[in-house]
């Protein structure tokens, strides 16, 4: 199982996410609280990005907001939770694609390609 995982992780995938659906990917992240797993289920992020959570909020009201950094200046903004026309661009690993809970990462509309393989 390990290096099954491994070998498909080599790859990382290019997502094109709305701001809803980046807000969506930092709840699923979070449902771990319920679980009992308060770090090892947690997305982790470059120091690129910033998520803040309000963990006493009920399951899906967690995320409270998301910052990117933006260049040249690089500083942080707020990416627009609500919007379904702003499009982010994030990586993740093949193994993230192929699970339940990240499910909504291939629906219709969703860009997804690969960029690398690494090693």
């Amino acid at each position: 199982m390990v290096e099954t995982l491994f070998v498909r992780d080599a790859y990382l995938y290019q997502i094109s996410l709305t701001g809803r659906q980046v807000k969506q990917l930092f709840e699923v992240s979070a449902q771990s609280i319920d679980k009992g797993n308060k770090n090892e289920d947690w997305l982790q992020v470059s120091n690129a990005m910033s998520v803040m959570y309000d963990t006493s909020q009920a399951s899906h009201r967690r995320v409270v907001s998301v910052q990117t950094m933006v260049p040249p200046a690089g500083q942080l903004s707020s990416i627009d939770l609500t919007s379904d026309s702003e499009k982010h661009v994030v990586l993740v690993p093949a193994s993230m694609l192929s699970t339940d809970s990240y499910s909504f990462l291939k629906t219709t509309g969703t860009d997804v390609s690969v960029l690398c393989k690494s090693g």
